[in-house]
């Protein structure tokens, strides 16, 4: 294998490395709050990736957020190329922060 490839996985390897250290904080989160809402979990991780993805200057498609949630139906749904965005006021907060607000915002 030539350094091209070695440096192409390594750099696919530390992005999935972030990404599930980002599902790890949020499990966290969630088990320190005592989170039960499964669609609030599901907007945490959301978020969570969002945030990851804007401060790795990455583009996010409903695809790749249905790949990184673990989706068991994705093989069996077509999912958009559309890219999904955190809001530029979202950005500045920390991940902590960020994660308060989506709970103090989420309507049932």
């Amino acid at each position: 294998m030539d350094q091209e490839n070695i440096d192409y996985l390594n750099r696919i390897a530390e992005r999935m490395s972030e990404y599930d250290n980002v599902r790890g904080e949020v499990v966290s989160y969630i088990l320190q709050n005592s989170i039960k809402d499964i669609a609030l979990c599901t907007d945490l991780f959301i978020i969570g990736f969002l945030y990851k993805a804007y401060h790795r200057n990455e583009v996010i498609t409903e695809e790749e957020l249905a790949v990184l949630l673990g989706d068991s139906n994705d093989q069996d749904e077509t999912f958009s190329k559309n890219a999904i965005a955190l809001s530029e006021e979202k950005s500045e907060l920390s991940f902590g922060e960020l994660l308060d607000s989506t709970v103090e915002n989420y309507q049932c």
